[in-house]
């Protein structure tokens, strides 16, 4: 069986019909989003093939809906989709039922064990959904929409520490970043020469006298000190060097 990569997944969508038509980037969000549901998919030990399907899509809108990160949250929302499912069973157990002779409705009287394992398991799934966050209401102002969406974004990044980290090259110390690094295209920078601030173009208006060292350090917001520094003994070495008066 071929490895699941991001590439192999691409590959897979695009040759669907209904994706012809799409952009590489809209492949590539949907592939995305294929594997990281594939990572949920959960082993519904216990339930039968309809309640493993009802468990799967709970378990899925609440992460969609919710924004349900890290290890432990999950292995809590596992548990409190699992609860759901054995409650509803337990509800559909004591539902009356029809008596086959005369048709009447027969009424189950549950022992109290059976109200006892309810009433538990209902107060347990209260208690995950509480520590979940599930009961909030959704009709919050924005600034406490804000503050938790921050502290979500934080908490991921945390979690996914590796995801995040870089190395800053001017540094050399590790930085965590609120984007995964794989978000973040890099490309040569033309105004860095090493670890200098310095473009040989404005070098050049400088000895075209064009400009002055006062407006080319404005433009990189450094002071004319630094600029003439760079002129001196960068520039005009480097012109010397190659010959040029």
């Amino acid at each position: 069986m071929a490895e699941i990569t991001l590439e192999n997944r691409m590959k897979k969508i695009k040759g669907r019909k209904q994706n012809k038509n799409k952009s590489l980037q809209e492949i590539k969000e949907l592939a995305l989003k294929e594997i990281e549901r594939e990572k949920l998919k959960v082993d519904w030990v216990g339930l039968t093939k309809d309640e493993e399907k009802i468990a799967q899509k709970l378990f899925l809108d609440y992460v969609n809906n919710y924004h349900i990160e890290g290890f432990n949250d999950l292995e809590d929302l596992k548990t409190l989709v699992f609860n759901s499912i054995l409650e509803n069973r337990m509800k559909l157990d004591l539902a009356p039922t029809k008596d086959e002779d005369t048709g009447e409705l027969e009424t189950k009287v549950p022992s109290k064990f059976v109200l006892d394992a309810l009433t538990s398991l209902q107060k347990q799934n209260l208690d995950l959904k509480n520590k979940l966050g599930l009961n909030k209401t959704k009709k919050i102002g924005w600034m406490d929409f804000w503050q938790e969406f921050c502290e979500k974004i934080n908490k991921h990044a945390v979690t996914h520490r590796g995801a995040f980290t870089f190395k800053c090259p001017n540094c050399g110390e590790l930085k965590l970043l609120l984007r995964k690094v794989e978000d973040y295209n890099t490309f040569d920078w033309a105004c860095f020469l090493g670890t200098d601030i310095y473009s040989e173009t404005v070098m050049e208006l400088i000895d075209e006298k064009l400009i002055d060292y006062t407006r080319a350090a404005k433009i990189f917001g450094v002071s004319p000190e630094y600029m003439e520094g760079c002129y001196n003994s960068i520039y005009l070495k480097e012109k010397e060097k190659n010959g040029q008066k």
